[in-house]
């Protein structure tokens, strides 16, 4: 019967940070690694600003203890099935929006005052402009930092985390792709 390692995988004392950290650090002991092994200690793992990630993690383990104490039906699992996946697509938009916002150092003067690109000078922006940016898991909101020519010949801001992540139109690589096959 699955509820005993049900019940391991998921701490009866949901308390945000930690209790996170309990979930994956249970499923890595089944899993076979060690207690206190690297796996457990996933940047994603332990929240600590804003706390972004703690309601959708609460609302996923709510939804699999609901299930759990819930007589299983054909219908329960499919609705089980439904429901989680939304609740993973939020947690890998959160994981997407924080890993794409992590790419370039946080403080714009980190950043060098000039570049240039294709024999024209650009000067950096002086802070960061937001883009929507369309992922496999829904919409994030990417912070970026622009450089102008410097001449102003009338060419295109530049957005190097853009060409780094490889984003076209406002969209990732997998969502290009996936347009491409539709």
């Amino acid at each position: 019967m699955w509820r005993p390692w049900f019940n391991e995988l998921l701490p009866h004392s949901f308390a945000g940070q930690d209790a996170t950290h309990d979930v994956l650090s249970a499923l890595a002991r089944r899993r076979g690694y060690p207690r206190g092994s690297p796996i457990g200690r996933l940047p994603l793992a332990r929240p600590r600003r804003r706390g972004r990630t703690r309601p959708a993690w609460a609302a996923l383990v709510q939804l699999l203890r609901d299930f759990a104490a819930a007589p299983a039906s054909p219908s329960a699992t499919f609705a089980l099935e439904q429901q989680l996946r939304e609740r993973m697509r939020e947690l890998g938009r959160l994981g997407l929006e924080w890993a794409y916002n992590h790419v370039k150092p946080r403080e714009v003067e980190a950043l060098p005052s000039h570049v240039e690109f294709e024999a024209t000078p650009y000067t950096r922006l002086g802070r960061p402009t937001p883009q929507v940016v369309a992922t496999l898991f829904g919409k994030v909101r990417l912070w970026r930092v622009g450089y102008r020519p410097t001449h102003r010949t009338g060419e295109p801001t530049l957005f190097p985390v853009a060409v780094q992540l490889g984003l076209v139109a406002g969209a990732t690589p997998a969502v290009a792709e996936r347009a491409a096959y539709d």
